[in-house]
């Protein structure tokens, strides 16, 4: 049960590769997950779909009768952490509506690698610039997935992306190795370039009603259940 755990961890991790350089997690199956951004093309959409009905179903089958308390406990919280996923894709689907999601995922993708000491400064630096060339290509998942949004989330998103910009631009720039400064400098300008245009679409999108952001009381039970653990309720 351990490797089971192991592995639901490591492959959902892989699926959010600015999540994996958070917790720590920098590779998976010979792959680099620091020079990439979390999929969230057509592409990658249904591949989040596949994981999380994938586990969904092998936990399913799997016979618990067997663990102890503290392997059924993480049992649980693996089917609540595939459901919750579900819900937010499915149901509550973020992104599809909520332009922060995108614009404060690339902010911690060029943040963590400069903050946090986990390689030296040159190989954190080249994970940078592998996000930031992979930038322009996220930005067009945004931009085709994104059709309204609630008017606090776009004038906060634009705010936070205006941030984003000036770290590039700013910090990042400063403290680039010298042998990396011209390849950084090419890849930050198409990146920049690419989250103006981001702002100017965010600014075009439809808005909704000023108090669409609230997900409703059906779904706040639904996402309050899941993320607490089933222990509360939300009156309580």
């Amino acid at each position: 049960f351990g490797q089971f755990t192991k592995e639901f961890v490591e492959t959902t991790l892989a699926l959010s590769p600015v999540t994996a350089t958070s917790a720590g997690y920098h590779e998976h199956d010979g792959q680099s997950l620091d020079v990439l951004l979390d999929d969230y093309s057509a592409a990658g959409l249904e591949r989040q779909r596949r994981h999380w009905n994938g586990w969904r179903q092998r936990l399913a089958d799997m016979d618990d009768r067997e663990l102890d308390a503290s392997s059924r406990a993480d049992l649980d919280l693996m089917k609540g952490q595939i459901d919750l996923a579900l819900l937010e894709l499915d149901q509550i689907k973020n992104w599809q509506r909520n332009p922060t999601l995108y614009v404060e995922l690339l902010g911690n993708a060029l943040f963590t690698p400069y903050s946090v000491e986990y390689a030296p400064i040159e190989a954190r630096y080249s994970h940078i610039i592998g996000r930031l060339k992979a930038t322009p290509a996220f930005v067009q998942a945004a931009k085709a997935n994104l059709k309204s949004t609630p008017p606090v989330w776009k004038r906060v998103a634009t705010e936070e992306n205006d941030g984003t910009i000036g770290l590039i631009s700013g910090p990042l720039l400063a403290g680039v190795p010298a042998a990396l400064k011209s390849e950084y400098e090419l890849a930050a300008k198409r990146a920049a370039e690419s989250l103006r245009g981001l702002n100017g679409f965010i600014g075009s999108l439809k808005e909704e009603d000023e108090e669409s952001w609230r997900l409703g009381e059906g779904l706040y039970r639904a996402k309050f259940s899941l993320a607490i653990g089933g222990t509360r309720t939300p009156d309580e």
